[in-house]
């Protein structure tokens, strides 16, 4: 901690009139922050508080980020927002994209499981977490809002929110296009456009596209034929389309729909390596890999010795776990998967909304209606050894897991708001129904075992309000908070009767939670213009919940969470910004999801509680028209503050001290951009650096971005970007990872001698072509 204090003071000192990159993330209407031609810092619109106003007055610390930076920063998909603010960590296991805000996110994954941070698309609450594995196209700003949010953003909120806001036509504007089209290594391909323009004085539409494909980065070592699939680990193949049509008749009036849907085949989510696990691990006489699967074959169900006898005779590439190097083979040597597929998650996602606004002078009110849909079928194999080597009768096909989770969310949501006066304020009320199927079957040749068939449902009604009153003409006051009543419910359809259900499951029935919650936020401010000071109360809670996937797991409690902020935001001068905050988290009922080894049944367990301390600073410097430093970082300190025993006394998880997961001690990065003008053009070159402590994926700090440590990396990234007179086109060099840096960044253990970790892409990069018109 010493030291991580220490290197943050030292990188402010350093930086002198350093400013605030920060809650800004580097972006603004001219791409950096700056306003092009004026000689300062532009004004940064936000919608933090369900208003639009400057982020610099905003007491909330939020990194907003434009399109401009995204593209500069080779950002497509939530997953790699990390790149842009320091307190933000995103896993993905099987496509199952869990964020975490300043340590605070979810460990639970599944059908049917939320997030603890929040994640809206127009206003429009993704309710699922494999809805949130879409690609950033047609974006005109993301948002991530930092601690509790629970007063304006609702249950789920306890990290906080990311809010993604795509682009909107305008009646009369003539008509545009966008259009983006690249290609990089492992074959990685990509195109997206947008036109978009009035239709008269009354409409206005637009319609986007995009494609991406990318081949495997962990080489497969399986010669091709029958019964087996070569094709290289982490594909993924995406693609979407949508279209929003507005109607303005009136001044007073605006009715905007969207319609977006989006598709992907993903093999990038699985965790393929075995982790943590040396050679002839505990006098078994296995090699790590060995044990890991037979590890695996005890979830199953099979006795310790018959798990044990049928991996001893696997085969395998490379020794996965004796040495760091060994547990990233997939990146240096490659490994081996049976089947003819191979793991995968394909997701089809539709989303439809309409909102109208009406315009009342002194009053606004709207109207958010939404319905989605997403289907996710997935196939997780676990035995990547050589299928030669296979006992017999486990030759028959693979050995893993496949899920079908279709699902439906229904939003309704009517706000009322102040406009243009002194005292600002706001009131809503939301209703949402999400409700899905959950089909999951254990594959253990030449069995194909039923071990999941039910329909879950949540069903959340909530009523919210903020109100910011002005004390003096400097010093104002913030009070708001929400009340949401909510129902979650599980019916259970599995039978005995059923001849896929061998291992004679019981049926469960129907199991239902029901629970309300009150959720507040108060803060003061004190504004003279050129620095906000601000510190405030703020509290959160994610919705009680049940395992979808074993229903013999009792349900979990609402996890809480109350958060004490302060912080400054600071104008140093017209080319320089200065953001800088503490926050201090009371965090309880934190829900974590692990396998008992007693039974090999994955459990839902909470009662334990953390303590969180943390402090960060962003800072942006326009030292001159032609050159901009910007720099961000984080110290975090955070450890659960008990052990957890688990229904009826089956386990205890030991836990009490551990770091939570997605928590790095320490986070700094430093960036700048350097612009060259050629003619009327522009080159531009942008360079990141960033320094990560490293992090856990899990409460029992099992595995890491080490592997099964929470191993430190460096991340370079750059990109080189000329720019044609007018905008008209661009051609830019990228470049992400540039070092090759080994690490991990998603990972779980399955139980306590299987662990399976992610690894992250390598050094990426390629070249993408633009036109505007």
């Amino acid at each position: 901690m010493r030291k991580a204090v220490l290197m943050a003071s030292v990188a402010i000192a350093t930086m002198n009139l350093s400013p605030a990159w920060a809650e800004e993330a580097g972006a603004s209407a001219a791409e950096d922050g700056v306003t092009a031609g004026s000689g300062g810092l532009a004004d940064i619109v936000v919608t933090a508080q369900r208003r639009s106003e400057s982020l610099q007055k905003v007491p909330v610390v939020v990194t907003a980020v434009e399109p401009e930076v995204l593209e500069a920063r080779n950002v497509s998909t939530l997953q790699d927002l990390p790149k842009l603010t320091p307190s933000l960590t995103v896993q993905n296991q099987a496509s199952n994209v869990t964020p975490f805000i300043r340590g605070v996110g979810s460990t639970v994954t599944g059908a049917g499981q939320a997030a603890s941070v929040a994640t809206y698309v127009d206003g429009v609450y993704i309710a699922t977490l494999t809805s949130a594995a879409f690609d950033l196209d047609n974006v005109e700003q993301v948002q991530v809002l930092e601690g509790p949010q629970g007063a304006l953003y609702g249950r789920n909120a306890t990290g906080g929110a990311i809010v993604v806001t795509t682009k909107t036509p305008r009646p009369g504007d003539p008509i545009s296009g966008r259009f983006r089209a690249g290609y990089g290594n492992y074959n990685n391909r990509e195109a997206s456009g947008i036109v978009s323009g009035g239709l008269g004085e009354m409409f206005a539409f637009s319609v986007n596209g995009s494609i991406r494909k990318r081949d495997g980065y962990i080489k497969n070592l399986n010669a091709s034929g029958a019964g087996t699939s070569n094709a290289d680990f982490y594909d993924r193949d995406s693609k979407s389309i949508g279209a929003v049509l507005v109607f303005k008749p009136s001044e007073q009036f605006n009715l905007v729909l969207r319609a977006q849907h989006f598709e992907s085949d993903d093999r990038s989510g699985q965790g393929y390596q075995a982790v943590g696990l040396d050679l002839n691990v505990l006098g078994t006489g296995l090699n790590g890999s060995q044990l890991y699967y037979a590890g695996f074959l005890q979830s199953f169900g099979v006795s310790p010795a018959d798990a044990f006898a049928a991996a001893a005779n696997l085969r395998f590439s490379g020794e996965h776990g004796a040495t760091y190097e060994n547990e990233a083979n997939g990146s240096t040597r490659g490994i081996l998967r049976p089947g003819p597929a191979g793991s995968f998650v394909q997701l089809n996602a539709e989303t439809y909304s309409a909102k109208a606004t009406l315009d009342l002078g002194s009053v606004e009110i709207s109207s958010l209606t939404a319905y989605q849909t997403a289907k996710s079928l997935s196939a997780t194999e676990i035995l990547f050894a050589d299928p030669k080597s296979y006992p017999a009768g486990f030759q028959g096909g693979s050995v893993g897991f496949t899920g079908d989770f279709p699902s439906r969310t229904w939003q309704q949501e009517l706000q009322v708001a102040s406009v243009n006066s002194p005292v600002q304020w706001i009131a809503g009320m939301l209703y949402l129904d999400a409700a899905g199927d959950v089909l999951l079957t254990g594959d253990l040749p030449p069995l194909s075992a039923l071990t999941a068939d039910n329909r879950w449902q949540n069903r959340s009604i909530a009523g919210y309000g903020q109100i910011t009153v002005p004390i003096t003409d400097k010093l104002s006051i913030t009070a708001g908070g929400r009340y949401t009543d909510e129902k979650y419910t599980n019916t259970d359809f599995l039978s005995l009767a059923d001849p896929r259900n061998v291992f004679g499951i019981p049926n469960q029935g129907r199991q239902e939670l029901k629970g309300s919650k009150f959720t507040y936020t108060g803060r003061i401010q004190y504004d003279t213009g050129s620095i906000l000071l601000y510190a405030g109360v703020s509290t959160g809670f994610k919705g009680a919940t049940l395992s979808n996937t074993n229903l013999l797991s009792p349900g979990v409690k609402p996890e809480t969470i109350t958060s004490f902020e302060g912080g400054a935001k600071i104008r140093l001068s017209p080319d320089a910004r200065l953001n800088i905050g503490a926050f201090h988290y009371n965090y309880g009922n934190i829900h974590i999801a692990y396998t008992d080894s007693a039974s090999g049944s994955n459990i839902l367990v909470n009662g334990t509680g953390a303590k969180i301390t943390g402090a960060q600073y962003d800072l942006l410097w326009r030292v001159s028209p032609m050159f901009t430093l910007r720099s961000n970082g984080l110290v975090l300190d955070t450890s659960y503050d008990r052990d957890v025993e688990s229904a009826g006394g089956a386990g205890v998880l030991f836990i009490k001290g551990n770091r939570l997961a997605g928590a790095p001690k320490f986070v700094v990065s430093l960036g700048a951009d350097v612009k060259y003008p050629i003619g009327d053009g522009e080159l531009k070159l942008s360079v990141d650096a960033s320094h990560n402590a490293g992090y856990y994926f899990d409460a029992e700090n099992l595995t890491g971005t080490g592997g099964a440590t929470a191993r430190s990396m460096q991340l370079v990234d750059a990109s080189l970007t000329y720019t044609a007179p007018d905008d008209r086109w661009l051609v830019s060099l990228y470049a992400a990872n540039i070092t090759n840096e080994k690490y991990f960044d998603s990972g779980l253990p399955i139980s306590g001698i299987v662990r399976n970790a992610r690894a992250a892409p390598p050094a990426t990069y390629g070249v993408r072509v633009g036109f505007n018109f």
